[in-house]
């Protein structure tokens, strides 16, 4: 127990030293909203590709804990989307919050 109370205490700190790192980076000292719009823009262009892309633009509120913060505060991100699983559909909804659909 004590040995991975070590491990998770390390694990945490590379993540706050990550986090860290990653404001450093130029885009993400842009203010949350213009970054919103910047991946609206990015999301409208990878959806109209393909239909494939639906759910593979999602993924961008993955590339760091700033950018998921951002897109999980932007409800025109999910308002938008192909009806699929239950389960998907319902999270798609919670995270558009009052943004037309």
């Amino acid at each position: 127990q004590v040995l991975q109370a070590e491990v998770d205490a390390h694990k945490q700190q590379i993540i706050e030293k990550t986090r860290r790192m990653n404001h450093l980076l130029t885009i993400n000292r842009l203010p949350p909203e213009l970054l919103g719009e910047i991946l609206l823009y990015w999301m409208e262009t990878a959806k109209g590709q393909s239909a494939t892309t639906d759910r593979k633009w999602t993924k961008i509120a993955h590339v760091c804990h700033h950018w998921r913060e951002v897109a999980l505060s932007s409800p025109r991100l999910w308002s938008s989307f192909t009806l699929g699983p239950l389960d998907w559909t319902r999270e798609m909804l919670a995270r558009s919050k009052r943004a037309p659909l």
